[in-house]
């Protein structure tokens, strides 16, 4: 049996955003020190546009220490 590990999960909505840049920004959340990040591609928004939920795992003492999340940081 393994024993439990207490993760934070952030997450947010990306909906104008060039694809382009989805590297950039998963490569700075791990050298950060994120453990995992993913990118799911979704519908958002009246009329509809493509746009993507970013999520990035990470040890609890991380939240709230990195940038990204600002508007203006990318």
């Amino acid at each position: 049996m393994r024993s439990a590990e207490t993760v934070t999960v952030i997450e947010t909505n990306i909906d104008d955003m060039s694809p382009q840049a989805y590297e950039y920004v998963a490569d700075r959340l791990f050298k950060a020190g994120a453990l995992d990040v993913t990118l799911t591609q979704t519908i958002m928004k009246n009329p509809p546009k493509p746009s993507a939920v970013l999520r990035a795992t990470s040890q609890p003492t991380w939240t709230g220490s990195f940038p990204l999340f600002r508007r203006g940081m990318v």
